[in-house]
């Protein structure tokens, strides 16, 4: 968008051709900051920040980013919470945006960012469930298993960068989703079990073996698939790091070498003269479909650099995940 935003809602009307829309795959209102955050996350992962010199087409690539960051540090509170305490999701929102802003200062240093970065964990640690994990918005009781995932992945992005929190955010968030999605559904396949795994191999904590190799099988055994209800771009993105960081063996291997193939296959291309949606994911099933185009594309563009070999977000070294 002009103003340096990704909209999941707007991605139809952005992208016209002579008043006609060129491509679909519109994604939920209210949907713009995890869709910026996200679609940053992306091109950190590549290497490239607001600082870089790279250019597409005739734009630098670090205008892009720029841009992007400007646009979601004017949707900082004073209060350090990024985006609208209305949304649905508003402290999942908010936990990516500050994983994003700081994996922004991370990789750049750049001063201007580190305050804005620590303000977000700042009052991320502040409205977490006592002594549990995150929930979906401030002053709700109930955890959520996927806004205490992201909730985790902010404050190990924080640790890397050398932001500051308390230690015991972690441990306690850990912990109770540890309970949530290892130990009450120890074969489950999605977002909220791979998030654990990751989190437990960041932090280097065991639990039980066999309920670790259990969680490992069944997100091994479930690779994206190339029918729409077997898509699900963050359940994906969370088990390429689970599968990477918890395993780094044979369920790795295999599962990447497959992942790999199938998100090419699924990909769209320039399709007769419509270069619109081309580099991008049709945002399709119940997973994928509210998110719309925007963050489904960039959610497996970051799933795609951990299986290619990038050095992703979270510094995973670059030469040790690449497919031999």
């Amino acid at each position: 968008m002009a103003d340096g935003r990704w909209s999941g809602g707007l991605v139809v009307e952005a992208c016209r051709r002579d008043g006609t829309p060129q491509c679909e795959g519109k994604g939920k209102g209210g949907s713009d900051l995890r869709a910026t955050s996200v679609a940053i996350l992306a091109f950190l992962g590549a290497g490239y920040c607001h600082l870089s010199k790279d250019n597409y087409d005739t734009k630098p690539i670090g205008e892009t980013v720029q841009q992007a960051l400007q646009w979601m540090i004017a949707q900082q509170k004073a209060d350090g919470g990024f985006g609208d305490p209305a949304s649905e999701r508003f402290l999942e929102d908010h936990a990516i945006a500050t994983l994003a802003m700081s994996e922004a200062y991370g990789i750049s240093a750049s001063q201007f960012l580190k305050d804005l970065a620590q303000k977000g964990v700042d009052f991320l640690v502040a409205n977490r469930v006592p002594g549990k994990s995150w929930s979906v918005k401030a002053g709700k009781e109930a955890p959520d298993p996927i806004a205490t995932g992201w909730g985790l992945f902010a404050l190990q992005s924080a640790k890397l960068s050398e932001l500051k929190f308390p230690a015991d955010a972690m441990d306690q968030g850990l912990e109770w989703l540890i309970g949530a999605a290892l130990k009450a559904q120890p074969a489950r396949r999605d977002a909220a079990g791979s998030f654990a795994v990751a989190m437990v191999a960041f932090l280097g904590k065991k639990p039980d073996g066999a309920l670790l190799q259990a969680v490992l099988k069944a997100v091994s055994e479930a690779p994206p698939g190339k029918g729409p209800e077997e898509r699900d771009a963050q359940f994906t993105y969370v088990g390429a790091m689970a599968l990477r960081l918890g395993d780094n063996g044979a369920l790795w291997q295999s599962w990447q070498a497959r992942a790999k193939v199938t998100l090419q296959q699924v990909a769209r291309f320039d399709d007769e003269g419509n270069g619109c949606p081309a580099g991008s994911w049709d945002a399709l099933g119940p997973a994928d479909g509210p998110r719309g185009r925007v963050i489904t594309t960039a959610l497996n563009s970051l799933t795609l650099e951990i299986c290619y070999g990038y050095a992703n977000v979270f510094g995973i070294p670059p030469q040790e995940s690449q497919n031999k």
